[in-house]
């Protein structure tokens, strides 16, 4: 909601966190290359060890433990029966309006601790540093941004030594009809630390100059 009432007052909205928007070349940016969202979590590298892992996947508000559907499982699977009895009325990547979805990881620590991850910073904590691109599309679905490969300028990256730089844009569920008209551009900074900063966003009222930087 409050990136929905910034676009419906101004339409260029700058957020300046010591990376400057002019280092956004767009000729040095690659496309991101769609994938199923669930297939991403594959690829995750937790920051520390497990003895098992598992990511549950929630649709429908109002009926989380019928809905419950397990889409990936790490490690040793006999620590299911004990993972299996947890839930959570709350999770990360929260989606799908107008209903409801989001997941959630369960996890089982090398000490027997369970840990019950739901929550958008504790998913940051549990990839800790970005070890590959898909954990980089995972941090930004994390922050509620998306890519669109209509135009480099809104679905596309550079990998630096210590970052990425990202041309994004949002979900088309967080915008009204006459914005998804026309485009929105943002440019944000991920650092392999695992920090996300947006440096700038800006509504196009034409979307035919989306391809122009």
């Amino acid at each position: 909601m409050r990136k929905l009432l910034s676009f419906l007052l101004i339409l260029v909205t700058k957020f300046m966190f010591g990376q400057s928007a002019a280092d956004f070349n767009v000729t040095n940016f690659q496309p991101f290359i769609y994938h199923d969202i669930n297939l991403l979590f594959t690829k995750i590298v937790p920051n520390k060890s497990y003895k098992y892992w598992e990511c549950v996947f929630n649709l429908d508000a109002y009926s989380r433990i019928k809905s419950r559907r397990v889409i990936l499982q790490r490690g040793d699977m006999k620590y299911h029966t004990i993972t299996q009895k947890y839930t959570s009325q709350t999770g990360f990547m929260v989606g799908c309006p107008p209903m409801f979805c989001s997941y959630y990881i369960v996890a089982v620590t090398d000490d027997n601790k369970v840990e019950l991850i739901n929550t958008r910073d504790a998913f940051k904590a549990f990839i800790g540093e970005i070890n590959n691109l898909d954990e980089v599309k995972l941090t930004i679905h994390n922050n509620d941004y998306a890519y669109n490969r209509d135009t480099l300028i809104t679905g596309a990256y550079q990998e630096r030594d210590n970052d990425y730089l990202l041309f994004l844009t949002f979900p088309d569920g967080d915008l009204p009809m006459d914005v998804k008209r026309s485009g929105v551009s943002i440019k944000a900074i991920l650092t392999k630390k695992g920090n996300f900063n947006v440096i700038e966003q800006k509504v196009y009222l034409n979307r035919n100059t989306l391809g122009v930087h």
